[in-house]
């Protein structure tokens, strides 16, 4: 496993680099355009867990639906995910399955700045709430719960 040195306050440690640290527990991302609203919460549980609530939420077809669970990271010594932003920029995530019979939510966070989440689903009934992440969420600066 490849690694990479931290320097924080002239102290080095060794980090996997296909792992996520995190320093906060919760965070809250989202994405909202005049139509849908998307908000997940993620609880790191450890870097192979997470606990999360996602709400989806379509304005014109009046619709809100919650999925909450634990997803976990399949292939934790594996490389890690490509995604790209708005702009065309690709970076590093790891993804998280949720997985219910035949349901799959897959939930993609940004590996080293855990800023953007993708989400992505299959399984679900067709519905009037969009599953699939319409755009990059993005981290919330302010993590007041909502619900």
């Amino acid at each position: 496993m490849e690694k990479i040195i931290i320097d924080s306050n002239s102290e080095k440690s060794e980090m996997p680099t296909n792992k996520i640290y995190y320093q906060e527990k919760e965070y809250y991302y989202q994405f909202q355009n005049d139509t849908v609203f998307q908000e997940i919460k993620i609880d790191f549980l450890d870097n192979n867990r997470i606990d999360f609530k996602y709400v989806t939420k379509n304005n014109i077809k009046q619709c809100v639906d919650t999925i909450q669970g634990v997803a976990l990271n399949k292939h934790p010594d594996s490389d890690p995910e490509l995604d790209n932003d708005e702009e065309g920029f690709g970076y590093p995530s790891i993804e998280y399955l949720y997985e219910k019979g035949e349901k799959v939510l897959a939930i993609r966070i940004a590996m080293k700045t855990k800023d953007k989440v993708v989400i992505n689903a299959s399984g679900f009934e067709v519905s009037n709430c969009q599953y699939i992440s319409i755009g990059i969420l993005r981290k919330r600066n302010n993590n007041n719960n909502k619900w």
